[in-house]
């Protein structure tokens, strides 16, 4: 029964495949829906086809980088890269992140309740790998290979030739906004410089740097993505009941300020996840810190108390704030993107609060427009 559901789901898609040119490259795809599960325990493939059903669209983004999404309509961007089906457009495969959030002052507080709860031997920070990314290769190879040719003048002109070179090649490259470069492809199409051959190809000044030492070109190919360095969670620690070191290979952490060391994992949250363990994330929050001393300095000057667990929820005055869009010390609403989000959204309670910061990431953002349209009554609301 649920080999012939499968093979009718398939069938369904694949139907509605106009562009037959790709209808291999979506056949490709759905092999490979049907090999993963989700956490629910359907397969890939069934929550794929449930998305379609239940609305069509995921909007302009293809983060999937999937031909099947693009051909029948639930994406009008096209795969720029491998496809990528665990991604939570489709269904988290796997435990959930448990997220816990506490002053900043208080994080080590909170982190040796819980050594003392369950036994430093079950407790652990989660290990972290970091690979080479392309502008640190360039530091390492420019440096590695003395492309300066500064080595026979001594270590200081060596040091200073060399980086002065590595500036030089790097400050070619267009100003980074965000998290990657963002540069105008030849075709006029905005395009993600991820590394070092994205910049090669879609930066000329950094090109032309980089046609003076072309052996650089070849290292990079080999050597991009390689790990550099290891390092620590910065909040994300995993509980046992019995000792860590008999589930994950250990070692210990740099040296904190207290002098102590604590353990952390030599396997990344990945491989803990797949043993069985949970991630928890023990975050530090300046905002809470900022709230509880406002709390403080409020009774000390004003003499008024404020219970923070029995705040209004249906405040006009909060409401009009979020609607004027200036959301400057407001937490998680400080983005540009995000205050223009409320003020569309035009807040008026709770609830509209709590739905435009689920909406202000990267799975749901291309529906804030509808949802608007629908909260103000322009367009038709349909429940599945």
């Amino acid at each position: 029964m649920i080999e012939d559901r499968i093979k009718k789901i398939a069938k369904e898609l694949l139907d509605a495949v106009e562009n037959k040119s790709l209808v291999d490259q979506c056949k490709d795809e759905i092999k490979v829906l049907i090999k993963e599960f989700a956490a629910s325990g359907e397969t890939l493939l069934e929550s794929f086809y449930k998305i379609w059903k239940s609305s069509s669209s995921c909007g302009t983004s293809n983060k999937i980088n999937s031909w099947l999404a693009y051909a029948i309509g639930m994406t009008s961007g096209k795969p720029t890269g491998d496809f990528l089906p665990s991604r939570r457009i489709f269904a988290r495969a796997g435990f959930p992140d448990i997220d816990v959030d506490f002053e900043y002052e208080r994080r080590g507080e909170i982190y040796d309740y819980i050594i003392d709860k369950y036994g430093r031997e079950n407790v652990g920070n989660i290990g972290t790998y970091n690979s080479l990314k392309f502008k640190s290769f360039i530091t390492r190879a420019v440096k590695a290979l003395d492309l300066a040719g500064s080595f026979s003048k001594g270590k200081d002109e060596y040091v200073k030739d060399n980086n002065a070179l590595v500036r030089q090649i790097i400050d070619s490259l267009p100003e980074q906004k965000g998290a990657f470069i963002k540069v105008r492809g030849e075709d006029g199409k905005q395009v993600v410089v991820k590394n070092f051959m994205d910049a090669y190809n879609n930066c000329k000044e950094f090109r032309g740097h980089i046609d003076k030492y072309p052996e650089l070109i070849e290292y990079a190919k080999t050597l991009e993505g390689l790990l550099s360095s290891y390092g620590v969670h910065a909040a994300g620690i995993v509980v046992s009941d019995t000792p860590l070191a008999s589930i994950a290979p250990m070692r210990l952490a740099k040296t904190k300020k207290d002098g102590t060391r604590d353990l952390a994992t030599q396997y990344a949250n990945e491989d803990l996840e797949y043993l069985g363990l949970i991630k928890f994330d023990i975050l530090a929050l300046s905002t809470l810190s900022v709230v509880s001393l406002a709390l403080k300095y409020i009774k000390k000057f004003e003499n008024i108390d404020i219970d923070i667990e029995n705040l209004p929820l249906d405040d006009d005055k909060t409401f009009e704030l979020y609607r004027s869009g200036n959301l400057i010390g407001v937490f998680q609403c400080e983005e540009r993107g995000m205050q223009k989000t409320m003020q569309e959204i035009g807040v008026d309670s709770f609830n509209d609060i709590v739905a435009g910061i689920a909406l202000f990431r990267p799975g749901p953002m291309a529906s804030i427009p509808k949802y608007c349209a629908r909260k103000h009554g322009q367009e038709h609301v349909d429940y599945y």
